[in-house]
């Protein structure tokens, strides 16, 4: 009898026969003590908690609350699945028109643009004709335009709701 295996399940396997010796939980109970570290309110997407605050604050605000509050910072945005993630926190939560602030800005108003996090700036998920040169904002919304998939720059002295993101 011959038994064929594909490599990345035998790695697969391997890998988590090695952490189940070395007494390390399996990867629904790893799931499970993320979602618990989690303050009540806020969600998991992988090893962050992320909270939607529906009180309108000024950019600054916003960012200092997020501070505040285990030591995070308004919301970076590093792929399209965070992304995804966190648009259908904000539309669960019932937010419907309002723009919500994400940690994206622009300190030297010159369109060179940071996360508040000092993440690297790789993922772009700019609504149409955004940013304005127009009327330019140097902070960032998700807008309801798109499902709050996309961003928008707006005034840094508006007043919108936020979204924070901390180590779970």
């Amino acid at each position: 009898m011959v038994m064929t295996h594909s490599f990345p399940g035998m790695l697969l396997a391997c890998l988590l026969l090695t952490g189940l010796a070395h007494g390390e939980a399996g990867p629904a109970a790893a799931a499970a003590s993320v979602r618990r570290s989690c303050p009540e309110g806020s969600k998991a997407f992988g090893s962050y908690c992320y909270g939607l605050f529906s009180i309108a604050q000024t950019w600054d605000n916003a960012e200092m609350d997020c501070q505040s509050q285990n030591s995070g910072h308004l919301v970076s945005l590093m792929n399209e699945a965070e992304a995804s993630f966190v648009a259908s926190l904000v539309t669960e939560n019932g937010v419907s028109k309002n723009p919500v602030w994400i940690g994206l800005y622009d300190p030297n108003k010159n369109r060179r643009w940071k996360w508040t996090s000092n993440a690297l700036f790789t993922y772009q998920a700019w609504a149409a004709s955004a940013p304005s040169n127009s009327n330019p904002g140097y902070c960032v919304t998700l807008t309801s335009e798109t499902g709050f998939k996309n961003w928008k720059d707006q005034s840094c002295t508006s007043k919108n709701y936020y979204i924070c993101k901390f180590k779970s």
